[in-house]
């Protein structure tokens, strides 16, 4: 099972806002399905990350999963 914000949600990220719908009721409510508007491979690999972030929730994907799954750029 994926990793789970604290509001027990999996996070779904989709490339297309006009996805997000459709994919979520597949889905049911025990994903946030939501769409990036543009392209994930921006986000930084962790190697990449100030050092200060990679042991928080921030460190393995560059998004903060514990806070309403925030991307770091």
């Amino acid at each position: 099972m994926p990793t789970k914000a604290k509001n027990g949600k999996a996070l779904l990220i989709v490339e297309s806002p006009s996805k997000v719908k459709t994919i979520s009721g597949y889905l049911g409510n025990e994903f946030l399905v939501d769409s990036s508007m543009g392209h994930i491979r921006d986000l930084p690999q962790p190697s990449e990350l100030p050092e200060n972030l990679k042991k928080g929730p921030v460190g393995k994907f560059a998004v903060n999963i514990d806070d309403d799954f925030d991307p770091y750029y």
